[in-house]
């Protein structure tokens, strides 16, 4: 049965461990196998061959861009090319003196070390670095107390490899330190046209031009994302088709996973459309969109932006600096068997005008986060923010936010169980200033999921909000669920309560899928004012769509 895979998890640019599992095999190994990045790769041929005719080990490289590009792949080639063994790490596995210790004694003459997510080595590591990559010695300190001494190690020559998706966090010093640097794009359709058709080669896959530009063009410009999709579409043809992909199958496989022609997920169609009409196509900060949407800034920021001001949907305005700085430590409870660490942290984020004005900036403090050997996490937070909105602020129905700047700090408290897990919990708890005001609230969402054919969550939100201009309560309900039956027989529904709306809604999808795009379809949409939970008065609207289609003369 093929997986009822959503869009979001189709479309997430992080690595899953099925992409983990069929890296190695998916993998280029050389440079003459390398798709796209066309300048990347002809730099770095040239810096290679250099190097090994000079018998030397080539440069440290710094690769930066969103993930899924192929910084990882980039780095095995260097290592397959130079003919050197390659050691793996990531920024966040590194937590003491003794773990980078242990890395570097443990290279040969001309390996290359790999450090994925180097900008979130803790800077006390990071230091140590720095004479380990310029003359290839390693400072250590044998010892404590008034007897403690200081010994240098030499180390072999060395080519290391980081990789990062957030090059403004690499500090000057360690970014100065790396002799080659590259950044990564988003791939054109045709380079990702081309990986798709490599990969079905290898993994035995028939598919068609005209299937391979369909895959090609949904994967958010991204390696791999055309790589999941291959392997997601593959499995429809296989058990709904005989097995070849077509234009027709893969349009309707990646319908089916709700994957939209531009590769768009429900998120990215949710902050386009807030921006549209609550906003009147902008400009708005990241805060105020953050708040609206009910999505982290750092996903707004590090996942949904970039694609869509790649693809031409958002453009960001002009005219501002960014600031950003942190500080993260951890810790381990081995005798702890429910905790795995602690992790106190605070950091800031703020935008400014090139006149200097400070327009959106927001600390965030929280010294008692604990993140649990289960998966999931729980602490308290304190974040002091500042917005200044360059528009007046529809905040609710009866409530508009003027023209000016806001100051205000909130305390918050978070819990979460592992989300992978078939039972899963989420709760929030948010009190204290709010732009002029103050606001007291939280939201709570249960989720539960059986295999890949059922997935139900029931979500709870209220908020208590005083302002100057006026004060609302807003509780939104919403429970959601989707079973397939069998890969063409499908149910989703959605049954939602707004009090600021004064409604609620429901809506059923009813699909059994025939062939490429056709078959039943029953739609059935209802929204019911209420002047509270359980007072409904008249219908608002109700509609019932049915909807048959056949395809004749099908070929292919």
């Amino acid at each position: 049965m093929p997986k009822a895979t959503s869009a979001a998890e189709a479309l997430s640019p992080a690595p899953t461990e099925e992409d983990r599992r069929y890296d190695a095999t998916l993998r280029p190994t050389r440079l003459t196998d390398y798709v796209g990045q066309r300048k990347v790769a002809e730099n770095l041929r040239v810096y290679i061959k250099a190097a090994l005719k000079r018998r030397e080990a080539l440069d440290h490289v710094l690769l930066t861009g969103p993930p899924g590009l192929g910084k990882t792949t980039l780095a095995h080639i260097v290592a397959n090319e130079m003919g050197a063994q390659l050691r793996s790490t990531s920024g966040p596995a590194i937590e003491k003196t003794g773990d980078i210790a242990a890395l570097l004694t443990n290279l040969q003459e001309g390996d290359v070390l790999f450090i994925d997510e180097i900008h979130r080595l803790l800077p006390a590591l990071e230091e140590k670095l720095y004479p380990a990559m310029e003359d290839f010695n390693l400072d250590l300190l044998i010892g404590q107390g008034p007897g403690a001494r200081s010994i240098k190690l030499e180390l072999p020559k060395f080519t290391l490899v980081g990789a990062t998706t957030r090059q403004g966090l690499i500090t000057a010093p360690l970014r100065g330190r790396f002799g080659i640097v590259f950044h990564l794009d988003f791939y054109p359709h045709e380079d990702l046209e081309i990986i798709c058709r490599r990969s079905a080669g290898i993994l035995g896959v028939e598919i068609d031009d005209a299937g391979a530009r369909e895959i090609a063009r949904r994967s958010r410009g991204t390696p791999r994302i055309v790589n999941r999709l291959l392997r997601r579409v593959r499995d429809y043809a296989e058990v709904d088709y005989e097995g070849h992909i077509t234009h027709d199958i893969a349009n309707d496989a990646l319908n089916r996973m709700e994957v939209d022609t531009y590769g768009l997920d429900e998120m990215d169609r949710k902050l386009l459309l807030t921006i549209i009409e609550k906003f009147e196509g902008g400009p708005v900060g990241v805060g105020t969109l953050s708040a609206a949407i009910q999505e982290e800034k750092d996903s707004i920021e590090e996942i949904i932006e970039p694609y869509l001001i790649q693809v031409g949907f958002l453009n960001r305005r002009g005219g501002y600096r960014y600031v950003e700085a942190g500080v993260q430590w951890k810790k381990r409870f081995p005798s702890i068997p429910i905790v795995k660490q602690w992790i106190p942290h605070v950091n800031y984020r703020g935008y400014y005008r090139l006149d200097g004005e400070w327009q959106e900036g927001r600390i965030h403090l929280d010294l008692t986060e604990v993140e649990l050997a289960n998966g999931g996490r729980i602490g308290p937070e304190v974040n002091v923010e500042h917005q200044g909105l360059q528009q007046p602020f529809a905040i609710a129905s009866n409530v508009t936010l003027p023209v000016g700047s806001y100051d205000y700090t909130s305390v918050g408290w978070d819990l979460t169980t592992n989300p992978s897990a078939p039972l899963s919990l989420d709760l929030r708890l948010d009190v204290g200033g709010f732009y002029n005001g103050t606001r007291r609230g939280g939201a709570a969402t249960l989720a539960a999921r059986r295999a890949s054919s059922l997935t139900t969550s029931l979500r709870v939100e209220y908020n208590d909000v005083r302002l100057d201009q006026g004060n609302f309560t807003r509780t939104l309900i919403a429970t959601r669920v989707a079973y397939f039956f069998t890969p063409r027989i499908m149910l989703q529904t959605l049954v939602q309560y707004s009090n600021q709306a004064r409604a609620w809604t429901a809506n059923a999808r009813f699909g059994w899928l025939s062939t490429a795009g056709t078959g039943l379809f029953v739609v059935f949409n209802e929204g019911q004012e209420a002047d509270g939970f359980f007072q409904w008065n008249q219908p608002q609207a109700r509609s019932l769509v049915v909807k048959y289609s056949r395809q004749f003369g099908r070929s292919g």
